[in-house]
């Protein structure tokens, strides 16, 4: 009798250990969790937006149209919900977005008020549904491009008329657009060339074209006309497999190289 009561005691105390091994192991769990859920979110080049607070205790990450995730340490808070289209503030080229789960709806602006390098100030709002409780975030964002645009293009049309091959003694004019780096680079039908990118919301900016010193005769003048277009600001639009940049000076049109 002895002998079952020890047995018995030693099962209870054995199993009261491992209950409370597994409560403090889920205590970590949730921790470790918030500590790292910027790990939910995408690299900033496959994400249209990303945005910080001063001391990276949140993150937000947007694909327009798509999905919005939005983290923060300190709350204890994970939000994950589809992207309701874009509101563009007309004249002031303020965005708003909004998107909501089932407990909870975000109100995200981006101003055009710059902070940092090529940054915009950004305000979420976050509302608990049927209560009154809010929770406001203030912090600094940067367009990155949309992920579509990480690829290599062909030019197809210049200015509304189709690009003949059979005038480009090398190659037709292409771009490769590579959102890691920053960096645009290709061949305008007679030179190489390269620059570096930046992003306001669906616009391309690109600093100084750097390109090769040669002439070509008509590839040269096709050339100068594709670099006048890209040396200001140009807004750009994937329809399938076409690129579209356009602006005041004029549109690009580029196919998807396969």
């Amino acid at each position: 009798m002895k002998n079952l009561f020890f047995n018995l005691f030693v099962i209870i105390g054995l199993g009261l250990t491992l209950l409370s091994s597994s409560c403090n192991s889920s205590k970590k769990v949730t921790e470790t969790d918030f500590s790292d859920s910027f790990k939910l979110h995408p690299s900033a080049y496959q994400a249209d937006f990303t945005a910080y607070d001063t001391d990276s205790t949140w993150k937000l990450s947007i694909r327009f149209g798509e999905e919005i995730i939005f983290t923060s340490k300190n709350e204890k808070l994970i939000f994950r919900a589809p992207a309701q289209p874009e509101i563009l503030a007309q004249g002031i080229n303020v965005v708003k977005i909004f998107g909501e789960t089932e407990f909870y709806r975000a109100a995200i602006t981006i101003d055009a008020a710059p902070c940092n390098e090529n940054g915009f100030v950004t305000d979420i709002i976050l509302e608990k549904l049927n209560t009154t409780e809010k929770s406001t975030f203030s912090g600094c964002g940067i367009y990155n491009g949309a992920p579509h645009l990480f690829d290599i293009w062909a030019l197809s049309e210049l200015n509304n008329e189709s690009i003949d091959p059979s005038l480009f003694r090398k190659q037709v004019p292409y771009m490769e657009i590579n959102l890691k780096d920053k960096t645009l680079s290709g061949f305008g039908g007679c030179n190489n060339f390269n620059a570096q990118l930046s992003f306001s919301y669906q616009k391309i900016h690109l600093s100084p074209i750097a390109a090769t010193k040669m002439y070509c005769a008509d590839e040269s003048k096709i050339e100068r006309e594709i670099f006048s277009i890209l040396s200001g600001p140009v807004r750009y639009m994937r329809k399938e497999q076409l690129l579209i940049l356009e602006n005041t000076t004029g549109t690009l049109i580029f196919k998807k190289v396969d």
